[in-house]
C-alpha cells in the first residue's frame, strides 16, 4: 500500500507541467461560430464513446443510480427549463475518470465540467477541454463575471453542471475532504436541484473495485441565497460522507503529517 502524507487539504498530489497556468484574458466562454460548434459536437460524440468504453470495459466502474437521482425535480419558481437543470457534486479522486465518467452517467444530457484553468495546460487535450464542455475557473475579476454569467445561462437552459467542490485531485482518496462553499452559490442562486456522485473504492491490492453512487435530488427552501448555499453544502456533504463510509482503498492511504509516526 502506498502511503501519502498531507499537510493541508489544499495540497495537490497531481500536477500538470503548467500547473500555474491562468485563463487568458481573450478566452471565450461561449462560441456562436457554426464551424466551432460543429467540431465541438463531433468532439463531444468522440468523448462520449471514449467514456463508455473507459467506464464499462477498461475500468469496469459500476454505476448505482438511486431511483430519485434519475427523476427530474422541479425547484425553480416556474416551469422554465431551469427546473430541469442539475448541479452534480463529486469527490475528486481520478485524473482521467473525473473527466470521462460524467459523460457516461449524465447521458443523454451533456455535462459541463467546472475545472481549474491549469487543466488547459495539459498537452494536446488541455486546449480541447472547453470544446468538449469544460468551463475553466478564471483568475481575474473581469473573467469571473463572464464565468458567472455563463454558469447562469447554462442552468437557465436546463443543462447539467458537474462540480468537484474538494477542488484538489487526490487519486484514490477514500474519504471526503472539506467542500468549498463558493461551489454551492450556483444552485442557490438558480434554485437548482443538487445531486451527488460519490466514487467508492474497495477490493484487494491489484484488484481495486470502483463504484459510483448517484444520489439526490437535494434542494433548499431557505429564503436567502447565502442560507440556501449553506443548506445545500450541508446536504451534499452528508450524502458524500455517507457513501464514502463504504470506501477503503487497498492501494492508497492518506495520512496527515500530524499523525506521522503514530
Amino acid at each position: 500500500m502506498e502511503v501519502l502524507f498531507y499537510q493541508s487539504f489544499d495540497q495537490d498530489f497531481v500536477k500538470s507541467r503548467k500547473q500555474e497556468k491562468t485563463l487568458p484574458e481573450n478566452f471565450k466562454f461561449e462560441h456562436t461560430n457554426l464551424i466551432y460548434r460543429f467540431f465541438a459536437t463531433l468532439l463531444y460524440i468522440c468523448v462520449l464513446i471514449w467514456a463508455f468504453f473507459y467506464t464499462v470495459f477498461y475500468c469496469r466502474i459500476k454505476i448505482h443510480r438511486e431511483k430519485q437521482a434519475t427523476q427530474a425535480h422541479e425547484t425553480a419558481p416556474d416551469a422554465s427549463k431551469s427546473a430541469n437543470a442539475k448541479c452534480i457534486y463529486a469527490n475528486h479522486t481520478s485524473a482521467f475518470g473525473d473527466v470521462l465518467v460524467p459523460f457516461y452517467y449524465c447521458f443523454p444530457k451533456r455535462p459541463h465540467l467546472i475545472c481549474s484553468a491549469s487543466n488547459l495546460g495539459i498537452p494536446v487535450i488541455g486546449p480541447l477541454l472547453p470544446m468538449a464542455g469544460a468551463i475553466p475557473i478564471p483568475n481575474s475579476l473581469k473573467k469571473t463575471k463572464e464565468f458567472n454569467n455563463v454558469i447562469k445561462k447554462r442552468l437557465e437552459k436546463g443543462e447539467t453542471l458537474v462540480i468537484y467542490p474538494e477542488a484538489h485531485l487526490w487519486p484514490g482518496c477514500d474519504f471526503i475532504r472539506p467542500l468549498e462553499k463558493s461551489a454551492f452559490y450556483y444552485p442557490a442562486e438558480a434554485h437548482t436541484s443538487c445531486y451527488t456522485a460519490t466514487t467508492v473504492y474497495t477490493g484487494t491490492p491489484g484488484r481495486v473495485k470502483t463504484e459510483i453512487y448517484l444520489d439526490g435530488p437535494y434542494v433548499s427552501q431557505k429564503d436567502k441565497k447565502h442560507a440556501r448555499a449553506e443548506d445545500l453544502q450541508a446536504q451534499v456533504k452528508t450524502s458524500l460522507e455517507k457513501r464514502a463510509k463504504q470506501s477503503k482503498n487497498p492501494e492508497i492511504k492518506y495520512i496527515s503529517e500530524d499523525k506521522k509516526g503514530q
